[in-house]
Parts: C-alpha cells; structure tokens; sequence
C-alpha cells in the first residue's frame, strides 16, 4: 500500500512566510497580500511601515476608515510637508507607534506660517501620541514671521515631547512632574521658538538623544534650571547661534547660558555662517570649546567659505578626528590644515551638495571639476593620513597615473567613496568591483592556505589575472590598488555602494 506525499509549499508556514515578509519589497509585498487572507496579515505590516509623502502623495486621498483600519502599522513617516499630509495622521488615533516624524513644512500655502497654529497643533498631537517609541524626531517650520499670534504658535510643545505625569498639553511647565523617559535618540527643532527651561526639560526626559539640532530655532526667557545631558554626541546649529555672536537678525543676551554647556560629552559639532565674509571669533570659539566640551573631535562645516576649515583645523588648537565638509569650500591652504591632523584624522567625508543627487541611484554619478588642476594635493591626504579608515571625496575624479605615485598609507581604511578617470560608465565601474571582489576571494584562499603572511601589496599583484590587465587595463589597475586595503568593506566608484564578497 502506497501513502500519497503531500509537498508543502515552504511559503504555507506561517512564521516562515512572515520571515521572509522582513525582507520583500514594497511592491511585492503588496502584490503577497492579494494572495489570500493569511498572506494579507503577514504582508500589510510591510506595506504600511513607511508612508514617505513625497514618493506616495496619494496617501492622503485614502479614506480615515483605511487610514485607521492599517495605522497602527505605520512606524516611519516622512516628508511630511503640507496641511492634509498632516492632518490624515493627526486624525488617526491609530497612529501610535511611529519610530520616525520627520515633518518639513513647505513654504507653499501662501505664507508658511497661515494656518500654523493648527497645523502645530496637530503636529504636536501626532508627536504626543507616539513619544512611548519615538526615536527620531524632525520639526521644521521653514519660514518663521518675528511677531503677532503666528509667532506664538511656534512655540515648541515641550510636554508633547516629554513623558508628564500629567499628560501631554501645551501648558506651561509648573507643577508637572516627568513620570518617565522618552526613546528620543535624534531630536531636529528648527524654525520654532524654545525656553531655555523648555530645553533644560527634553534633555532630562530623553537620556537616550544621542542627536540634536536646532536650526534657526528660538531660545528665549531667562533659565531657571540647568541640565547637562552626557550621551549626546553630536549637535548642530548655525556658529552665531552657538557661540552666541550677535548679526544682523538676533542679540543674545549675554546672560543666557552657552549652549555648549548643556553637552559636556559632545563629539562632533556640525555648523557653517550664512555669512561668506564672516569673520570667524576664533579666541572665543577655542575659549568656549576649551571649557565645555574636552571630547570635540569631529567637524562638520556646511558652508562654501574656506574660513571654517582655517578655524577648526588650525585656529583653536585641539585634535580633529573626523571633518566633514563642502568641496568647494577646500583651498591649497585647507589641504595644508587637515594635513595638520595626519596623525588623529581617522574621517575625511564631502557633503552631499548636488540637488537631487542620490549615492546609491541606478546611474552614474556626475564628477566636479572643482579641484580638479590640483588633484595631486588630494593625494596628500590618503597618503599621509595612516587612520583614515573613512575616506569620502565622491565629487572628485581621480586619475590612476596619479594615485600610483605614492603609496597610501591608510591600510585600515574602511569605506572608500572616489571617482576614477575613465570609469565613466556602468558597465566598467561594475568591471572594476568584479575584478575587486575576485581578488578578495583569492586573498581569503590565500590566507587559508599558508601559514606566512606575504606583503599586502606585492600580493595584490598576484590577484589580477593577465589577462584582465590586458583586456581590462584601468579596471584591472583600479581594482589591484583596492586590494591593498583588505579592511575596506565599503566601495562606491560611481555607481552604488558594493562590498567584498
């Protein structure tokens, strides 16, 4: 007698299928939850954990019965921007367990700040509702009028932000007590208008903000308490506001408390002045740095003035572990200043200035000519940098003859973000990770089969085949020098970010 077998689809098993639902794309997962009912409750978290407004602008047509049927799967909302975008959240109770706001208000509704004392209102209700798991949290009026009732709307809603025992409301402070502690890790307030004491409140209820900006915001009143929040890490606000230097918008009252006081652990400082013929107080900022924050060791200066690099790499005196900063704000003497920090430099990073520039988009990124007739300067860097485990000039091309001149000495190097002359297509920029990542298995076999270590460089000679060198010259040349940093485990020339195998 024969028993009948019966194949199971691995795709029945229940937890399984809601394993590989983690991993599914949007698409896809939509398309899983059409199968059947059980495929629907598996498969509907993924399609409702982020609702990205700028991407899905339809969302806010959808009815407030679906809204509140799925919401409760909802945990990242971005690019929030306009009134309705807002609302269908706010009005939702179902939307309780975001990890990610990220409101920017757009300045579209005739003057930005018509309507801004509901449009906060709901924000701020959307915020309170969802502070037990909020992790990152972004705020951004994006233009702010200087007087009347809409300025006073722009007031942050600090019990929103902060577990009170005596729930959240936009009410003064007194009397209320904080009943716990939010998961807050980053917090951007910009635009809007702060107390010191108001401040002095989130830092307390938010021991976990290892983030935090506040740009163009507000600090007002005269502080009656002080805080100092030891696990944040990094801060981020204009150099007037931070060093409180008077300009043409604001006069800070001289005995308001420096901002630097509140982070007695800061690590890295990112700021930049609106002003390119600014005058950097460097005496003041060293002073300031000196006597607040011993642990600062990482820039981050937006601005296209070469000013900030001069300051924080010579001015003030102290280590720089990692600078971020604006290409076109470098120089020959900017050069010469990060040089001054070869033996602590362990970051070197350009921000992203190109206006719908993407790393990891599906196309060949452009090149900047910027720099471009003095390349051997940038040389110098990988060259006489021995840390630099983070080296990230993805605007600059560089040409091969150049790089092989001298040896880079950053053998730890992690994450390598260039471009190289003459890969300017897909298909050679593929080439080149394919010969890379064929060399790296080598190395791996290598290392397996021998009990002496040989030299990483004359090594990754042996790696290329001839014959690649010979169909495949620059991709060959590109991928040999690569192969001399057998830490990286990051590698973007142009075209997405690849690893080793």
């Amino acid at each position: 007698m024969t028993t009948a077998t019966t194949i199971v689809s691995p795709l029945a098993i229940p937890e399984l299928r809601y394993r590989i639902s983690r991993f599914v794309a949007f698409k896809d997962a939509f398309s899983c939850a059409l199968v059947c009912k059980a495929w629907t409750h598996d498969f509907m978290s993924v399609i409702w954990f982020k609702i990205d407004f700028e991407t899905q602008p339809g969302f806010v047509n959808l009815s407030p019965d679906i809204v509140s049927k799925h919401g409760h799967h909802i945990r990242l909302a971005i690019h929030v921007a306009f009134p309705p975008q807002i609302s269908i959240l706010a009005n939702a109770p179902q939307v309780c367990q975001l990890k990610t706001f990220r409101l920017n208000t757009i300045n579209g509704y005739t003057p930005a700040w018509v309507g801004v004392d509901e449009r906060n209102k709901e924000a701020f209700e959307i915020v309170a509702r969802n502070r037990k798991t909020l992790q990152d949290v972004l705020l951004w009026s994006y233009s702010k009028p200087y007087e009347g009732s809409a300025f006073l709307a722009l007031f942050v809603d600090t019990p929103a932000l902060t577990p009170f025992s005596g729930g959240a409301a936009a009410t003064p402070l007194q009397g209320r007590s904080i009943s716990g502690v939010s998961n807050l890790k980053s917090l951007d307030l910009s635009s809007l208008t702060l107390s010191y004491d108001d401040l002095a409140s989130i830092l307390e209820a938010s021991p976990s903000l290892t983030q935090m900006a506040l740009l163009g915001t507000d600090l007002v009143g005269t502080p009656t308490r002080s805080f100092q929040h030891t696990g944040l890490k990094q801060f981020t606000s204009g150099i007037n506001f931070i060093f409180q230097i008077d300009d043409l918008y604001h006069t800070h009252n001289p005995n308001s408390p420096s901002l630097l006081s509140y982070f007695p652990n800061l690590t890295h400082l990112s700021t930049w002045s609106d002003n390119l013929n600014f005058d950097y107080p460097t005496d003041k900022i060293k002073k300031d740095l000196d006597r607040y924050c011993p642990n600062l060791n990482g820039f981050l200066i937006a601005e296209n003035s070469s000013a900030g690099i001069s300051t924080f790499c010579t001015g003030i005196g102290r280590p720089v572990a990692q600078l971020v900063f604006y290409f076109e704000s470098l120089t020959a003497e900017g050069v010469a200043a990060i040089l001054s920090h070869k033996a602590t430099l362990t970051n070197l990073e350009l921000f992203n200035t190109i206006q719908g520039f993407e790393v990891e988009a599906y196309e060949v990124a452009a090149v900047s000519n910027y720099f471009q007739e003095s390349s051997l300067l940038l040389q110098l860097l990988p060259r006489e940098c021995p840390l630099l485990d983070e080296f990230d000039i993805f605007l600059h091309e560089m040409d091969m003859d150049e790089v092989e001149q001298g040896e880079w000495v950053c053998k730890d190097l992690k994450t390598l973000r260039i471009r190289v002359k003459g890969l300017d297509t897909e298909e050679k920029i593929l080439k080149a990770i394919a010969l890379w990542r064929k060399g790296c298995w080598r190395q791996r076999q290598a290392k397996a089969t021998t009990t002496t270590s040989s030299a990483t460089g004359s090594m990754a000679l042996l790696l290329v085949d001839q014959q690649d060198e010979a169909d495949y010259p620059i991709e060959a040349r590109v991928a040999r020098h690569l192969l001399k940093f057998e830490k990286l485990e990051a590698v973007w020339l142009g075209y997405q970010t690849w690893g080793p195998i």
